[in-house]
C-alpha cells in the first residue's frame, strides 16, 4: 500500500494530466479507479481542478453569490470533459442548489414519462 501512495505522489510530481496519470496507475498496481482518488485525498491532491482559469485570470470565487470557490461544476455533467466553457467554479451551497434543482427536473421528467406510458 506504501509503494502505491509513493507512486501516485511520483505521477503527482509529473507534467503528465490526471488521466494519464490515473491509467499509469491502473495499469502498473492493477488498483481501481477509486483506489488512485483515495491515495490523492490522502497525499491531499484531492481536487482535480487547483485552480480555475477563466478568460486569463484566475478565479477562485463563486459564479453565483461571491463567495469563495470550493468546488467546479461541470454545465454539461460530463466529469471528463474539463474544456472551459464547461466550468464554473462555486461554493458547496450553490453547488448543492443546482444539483438539487437538476436532480427535481429529472425526476419530474421520470414521473411524466411514466405516466403516460
Amino acid at each position: 500500500m506504501y509503494e502505491d501512495i509513493s507512486f501516485v505522489k511520483e505521477l503527482a510530481n509529473t507534467k503528465r494530466t490526471i488521466t494519464e496519470q490515473e491509467e499509469e496507475f491502473i495499469n502498473k498496481t492493477r488498483k481501481s479507479r477509486a483506489t488512485f482518488y483515495r491515495y490523492r485525498k490522502k497525499l491531499g491532491l484531492r481536487s482535480k481542478h487547483k485552480r480555475f482559469e477563466y478568460g486569463g485570470s484566475i478565479k477562485e470565487i463563486c459564479y453565483f453569490c461571491l463567495n469563495k470557490a470550493t468546488l467546479i461544476h461541470h454545465i454539461n455533467q460530463n466529469r471528463k470533459d474539463n474544456q472551459k466553457e464547461n466550468l464554473i467554479p462555486l461554493c458547496k451551497g450553490c453547488h448543492t442548489k443546482i444539483h438539487r434543482v437538476l436532480n427535481t427536473i429529472k425526476y419530474q421528467k421520470m414521473r411524466t414519462h411514466s405516466l403516460t406510458t
